[in-house]
């Protein structure tokens, strides 16, 4: 599936939709696409939004891009991404300072092969069999 980049603070982004599954439904949000990062990061209230108690996750200390440490609690959820469901690890922290959520590579990846095309502007999930 396609995802056509989204314009975001002066500049195209590789922006999706993604679906998360909560306590009591699922919830739809964006999230940028980050082949540099292992994790996939989300603020912490999007654990509260979803139901779940963001400490009882499993608390580990993640470095991020700008060499600061962040306390996050990862909890295994239910996941969808261009009409694929599967478990995958989501850390959650206060710390996070990003305007978005954050895909990384760990649980995602796995169930894809991911294209970039920086030149068209999109880029495109295609599902592993």
């Amino acid at each position: 599936m396609k995802f056509p980049y989204r314009f975001f603070e002066g500049r195209f982004l590789p922006i999706i939709p993604i679906r998360l599954k909560g306590t009591q439904e699922w919830v739809e949000v964006k999230a940028f696409v980050d082949t540099g990062a292992s994790y996939s990061l989300f603020p912490a209230d999007a654990a509260e939004l979803l139901g779940f108690i963001l400490e009882a996750g499993e608390p580990n200390e993640m470095v991020v891009g700008d060499g600061n440490t962040l306390q996050v609690f990862i909890h295994k959820i239910f996941i969808s991404i261009a009409g694929k469901e599967f478990i995958a690890s989501i850390g959650f922290s206060k710390g996070l300072g990003v305007g978005f959520y954050i895909i990384g590579t760990r649980d995602i990846f796995d169930h894809f092969i991911v294209s970039f095309n920086q030149k068209e502007k999109y880029l495109e999930f295609i599902a592993h069999n």
